[in-house]
C-alpha cells in the first residue's frame, strides 16, 4: 500500500515526525485564520488567546515571525538566520510544495512539438493578460478528464457554471477499455510527464462518481501516478476520503472548503498530520481567498459590483497580514481555468480545445475555446484529437488566415519598427532589415485583414523584403504569443461555451 500523504511529505522534506507535527499545526492555524473571518477578529483584539484555542503549543512570535516574510517567500528565505528556527522551517515547508509545483509544470510540456509550442504561446499570452502572479498559479495542464456529467455541490460562485449532476461515467467492461485507450491516446500526444499534472476533473467534482477509485487505480497503472485531485465533498464520506489518503500518491491534493462549519468538521475528523499534503482552497464566506470573477461568479457580481468590491478587498488585506513587498497581478483573477489542452467528458464522449483566458462576454467561463468534438471510441478518439491539433496548433500562421496581434495589445509606431504594450509589458520590435519596412509590417498586421501571402507581396513590393524573411518575422511573432490565435467569432456563443 503507498504511504500516506502526511508519512510521503515527511519523508521527501526530511522532517523529523516531531518536527513535521509542528509544521502541520502551523499550517492548521493558518487555514483557520485564512478562512474564518470571526478567528481573524479574535486574533486581531488578543493574538496570544486566539492562537492558543487552535494551536496551544505555538509560540506567537513564530507566527509574527512567517507574517514578516513574502506570501510567496523566494528560496533564499530558509538560510535568513535573522528568523526564529520555526519559521525558517515553515517557509521551507512552503517552499518545497511550492517548488514541487513548479517542477511539475516546468516537465509537463507535451511530447508533440506542434503541442508543445502551442501550449507555450498560451502561457505566454496568460502571463501577459493574467499577471505574472497569477498566471504561475496555473499547471497549464495538457488534459482535464469528466468522468460525470455535472456536479452535486452546486457553488454560487462556481467560476466554469457547473450544471447539475445528470449521470457518471460508470466502471464497467466496455468503459474501461475505452478509458485506458484514451489515457494511453493522451499519453503518446502529451507524454507520461505531462500526465502527472492532469486531472479527473473540470465542471464536475469526482467524488460524486462511486468508482472514482478504479478510475483513479486505471490512471496510476497506465500514467504512474495517481492524477491529481481537487474536492469539495471531503466530508460526504470521511473513511472514503482517509482511504483515499492512506493509497494515492497525487502530488497534487485539495479539498475545497466551502463554509465555517465545514472548515470545523474538517479539523475534528482530520489531525493535522493526515492533513499535511492537502492543501485547503478555503471559499468560505468571508475567507481570504480571491474568488475568480468568472462563471457564476460573474454573473452575480453583474448584477451586484459590490460582490468585486469585496475581492478587491481582499488582496489588500493579504498585504497587511503578510507584511512582506506587495504581490504583482491583477486585483481579482478572470479565472479559474487552468488547462491549456483537451478537456475531455467521458459521459459525453467529447472533447475540447481549450486555454485559460480572462472572462469576457465571448468567453465568460474563463477559458477560450477553439475547437469542439465527439468521439465513438479510442481510435476516433485519437483521430479528433489530431484533428484539433492539426487545425489549432500550427507551427506556421496559415496562409488563408488574416495577421493580427492580440486584441490585449496596444500597437506603438516608431522610427525603426514599432512597439506592442500591455497592461504588464511591452515588446520592441525591430528587424535585421530597414526600419521602415518593419514599420510597415507592424502597421499592416495592426490592420488585421491582411494574409501572410499580401504580407509578402506588400513588402516585397514596397521595400525589396524577400519572402524567407517576412515569414521568419511572421513566425517569430508567433512564438513570442503576440499574434490573435483565438477562433473567428461566430454567430452566437452559448452561455456554457459550447462553440467557439
Amino acid at each position: 500500500m503507498t504511504a500516506p500523504i502526511a508519512e510521503r511529505t515527511r519523508a521527501d522534506a526530511q522532517w523529523s515526525p516531531a518536527r513535521y507535527s509542528v509544521l502541520c499545526r502551523m499550517k492548521r492555524f493558518f487555514e483557520r485564520y485564512d478562512g474564518d473571518a470571526e478567528f481573524r477578529v479574535r486574533y486581531e483584539q488578543n493574538p496570544r488567546r486566539a492562537l492558543a484555542s487552535v494551536a496551544p503549543d505555538l509560540a506567537l512570535e513564530d507566527i509574527r515571525a512567517v507574517r514578516s516574510v513574502p506570501r510567496h517567500p523566494p528560496a533564499s528565505i530558509v538560510d535568513d538566520v535573522s528568523l526564529p528556527p520555526l519559521a525558517r522551517d515553515y517557509c521551507r515547508f512552503v517552499l518545497e510544495r511550492a517548488l514541487r509545483f513548479n517542477r511539475l509544470r516546468a516537465e509537463a510540456g507535451p511530447l508533440d512539438p506542434r503541442f508543445r509550442g502551442w501550449r507555450r504561446r498560451r502561457m505566454l499570452q496568460a502571463e501577459d493578460e493574467l499577471g505574472s502572479e497569477f498566471s504561475q498559479m496555473l499547471l497549464f495542464s495538457t488534459a482535464a478528464f469528466e468522468l460525470s456529467k455535472g456536479c452535486s455541490v452546486g457553488c454560487w460562485f462556481c467560476g466554469v457554471s457547473a450544471p447539475r449532476l445528470e449521470d457518471h461515467f460508470r466502471y464497467t467492461s466496455v468503459n474501461r477499455r475505452l478509458w485506458r485507450e484514451v489515457l494511453e491516446a493522451m499519453i503518446d500526444l502529451g507524454g507520461l510527464e505531462a500526465m502527472h499534472i492532469n486531472f479527473c476533473f473540470w465542471a464536475t467534482d469526482p467524488l460524486d462518481n462511486p468508482d472514482y477509485e478504479a478510475f483513479a487505480d486505471d490512471y496510476r497503472a497506465i500514467a504512474g501516478a495517481y492524477p491529481p485531485l481537487t474536492t469539495a465533498l471531503a466530508l460526504r464520506d470521511p473513511e472514503r476520503t482517509r482511504r483515499m489518503l492512506d493509497r494515492f500518491d497525487a502530488d497534487v491534493c485539495r479539498f475545497s472548503i466551502l463554509t465555517v462549519p465545514m472548515l470545523d468538521r474538517l479539523h475534528r475528523e482530520f489531525t493535522p498530520e493526515e492533513l499535511g499534503g492537502v492543501d485547503l482552497a478555503l471559499v468560505t464566506p468571508g475567507s481570504r481567498m480571491i474568488k475568480a470573477n468568472a462563471g457564476r461568479f460573474r454573473e452575480r457580481a453583474a448584477a451586484h459590483p459590490e460582490l468585486l468590491q469585496v475581492e478587491r478587498g481582499k488582496r489588500s488585506a493579504r498585504r497587511e497580514f503578510f507584511q512582506g513587498p506587495a504581490d504583482r497581478g491583477e486585483d481579482v483573477p478572470g479565472t479559474i481555468a487552468c488547462v491549456a489542452g483537451f478537456l475531455i467528458n467521458m459521459v459525453e464522449r467529447r472533447v475540447r480545445l481549450i486555454s485559460p483566458c480572462a472572462a469576457s462576454e465571448r468567453w465568460p467561463l474563463g477559458f477560450v475555446l477553439y475547437g469542439d468534438r465527439r468521439f465513438e471510441d479510442g481510435r476516433d478518439f485519437r483521430r479528433v484529437c489530431e484533428e484539433l491539433v492539426c487545425e489549432h496548433m500550427f507551427t506556421r500562421w496559415p496562409a488563408g488566415r488574416a495577421v493580427r496581434f492580440r486584441p490585449s495589445l496596444h500597437f506603438h509606431p516608431l522610427g525603426s519598427g514599432f512597439e506592442l504594450r500591455s497592461t504588464h509589458h511591452r515588446w520592441s520590435i525591430e528587424a535585421a532589415w530597414q526600419g521602415a519596412a518593419c514599420h510597415d509590417l507592424g502597421a499592416w498586421i495592426n490592420d488585421g485583414c491582411h494574409q501572410p501571402g499580401e504580407l509578402t507581396e506588400l513588402l516585397l513590393e514596397r521595400h525589396f523584403v524577400s519572402a524567407f524573411e517576412t515569414e521568419k518575422q511572421i513566425s517569430q511573432l508567433l512564438r513570442e504569443g503576440l499574434l490573435d490565435e483565438e477562433p473567428p467569432p461566430r454567430a452566437a456563443t452559448s452561455p456554457s461555451q459550447g462553440a467557439p
